[in-house]
């Protein structure tokens, strides 16, 4: 059996393609910030488009649904024992917390942060604002509940998500014991539509009653839950058994994912759709009722968008043989570090390419002397300061994805010796 052609055969299984939309996730973040930073949102018809290339975000969170619960689904479909509580939380926390700490503490020590105190770096270092602590970061006198690392948003949601899916899993293995494979299909599904509906239920609550800590509700868990429901729905479905009673939902969608181009085609219209909306203000923010919707078609396109990669014959099609390329698999590889550390090049080209801009600076941090002066630091050609910044976090991420992620992926997967082979201190 090729592994590859046959990727969704069993619940250990890698899927290729999904690396590749990594790295083009990673490059549409880069676009949509370069996008806001440069003021070219604003100033070309392509601006729109650009805004709503925050679509990539949803869809990782949909592809880590799909990925950390699959294993778990596959289990309880089978009946068989999941993966344990310690386990799973030494894997994750050796591949996410290195390379955010190396990003955190780098940024901040080679372009500065605006973190003023002792007790808001441990609290961006712990990712606290994920949990509702109030960790601020302050420019000059204005502070706001943030992280200093202005992205780290994502990786704290995602952190929180860590930390809920192990003990949702042993509940639903409480939950599904000694009952029919029919029956434990039906359960995950039942939680996986429940999650869906508690995160769209929190979401519009927080957009039609504005609560005084509606924007800090965005760095949480609750917020996006219905994202991380539909890749976990995938996941179940996925995991079904020709032989299930519910295996023609599985038949469906593989029938789907073997047109790409259509798969594809759904998440462009969507995509183009909400184009057709007034754009955000800014990339992170509720805009109003408009954030409702967004997030419902994020979700939708996204699952669309994923499904060839995650469903049928991954040598099938001349898109997956493309997605399985070894560069696009490589910038897949280094998103995460590409991530942590795109806006600081974001700004760095910015310096580096406009005349004036120290200038710009200057007058941004004096607004008692330049009332206007916010509005300065949106300046620089687009295509430039995107491209350089592109490259320069390429250079940045693939030197730490050799030094510092891989080793900790593989200290991660390290196997703990027996207590009787551990010779004493």
């Amino acid at each position: 059996m090729n592994p590859v052609a046959h990727a969704a055969a069993g619940p250990a299984a890698h899927f290729p393609c999904l690396d590749a939309y990594r790295g083009i996730g990673m490059t549409m973040v880069l676009l949509n910030h370069a996008a806001y930073a440069t003021g070219f949102i604003n100033q070309s018809t392509l601006g729109p488009y650009l805004a709503r290339l925050d679509l990539s975000v949803p869809m990782f969170f949909v592809m880590s649904g799909f990925l950390l619960f699959r294993p778990y689904a596959a289990a309880i479909n089978e009946d068989r024992p999941t993966i344990p509580i310690r386990t799973f939380y030494r894997r994750r926390v050796w591949r996410i917390l290195p390379s955010y700490w190396v990003a955190l503490f780098g940024v901040g020590a080679i372009f500065g942060l605006h973190i003023a105190s002792t007790a808001g770096w441990v609290g961006n270092a712990l990712l606290l604002p994920a949990v509702g602590v109030p960790v601020q970061v302050c420019e000059g006198t204005t502070c706001r509940v943030a992280y200093g690392l202005t992205q780290a948003w994502s990786i704290g949601v995602e952190a929180t998500y860590y930390l809920v899916l192990p003990l949702l899993a042993a509940a639903l293995v409480r939950l599904t014991r000694n009952r029919s494979r029919a029956q434990r299909t039906v359960l995950l599904l039942a939680c996986c539509a429940l999650l869906y509906l508690l995160g769209t239920g929190f979401r519009i609550a927080v957009v039609a009653t504005n609560p005084s800590w509606a924007r800090q509700s965005l760095l949480w868990l609750p917020m996006f839950l219905d994202l991380f429901a539909i890749g976990m729905a995938l996941a179940v479905i996925s995991t079904l058994s020709l032989t299930d009673t519910v295996a023609s939902v599985q038949r469906a969608a593989t029938r789907l994912a073997n047109h790409p181009a259509l798969c594809w085609g759904i998440a462009l219209a969507g995509f183009v759709g909400m184009a057709q909306l007034s754009p955000p203000t800014e990339p992170f923010g509720l805009n109003g009722r408009e954030y409702v919707p967004r997030q419902f078609v994020y979700g939708l396109a996204s699952a669309a968008w994923l499904l060839p990669a995650m469903f049928g014959d991954q040598q099938r099609g001349l898109l997956r043989r493309v997605l399985a390329s070894r560069p696009l698999v490589y910038l897949g590889a280094i998103s995460l570090s590409f991530y942590l550390w795109h806006l600081s090049f974001v700004e760095q080209a910015k310096v580096w390419t406009v005349p004036d801009y120290a200038q710009r600076q200057f007058a941004a941090a004096h607004p008692e002397d330049n009332p206007f002066a916010g509005l300065g630091l949106f300046a620089g050609n687009f295509f430039v300061v995107a491209s350089v910044a592109w490259v320069s976090s390429m250079v940045v991420a693939a030197v730490l994805h050799r030094f510092v992620e891989q080793p900790g992926v593989r200290l991660g997967a390290r196997r703990r010796r027996a207590p009787e082979s551990v010779s004493s201190p």
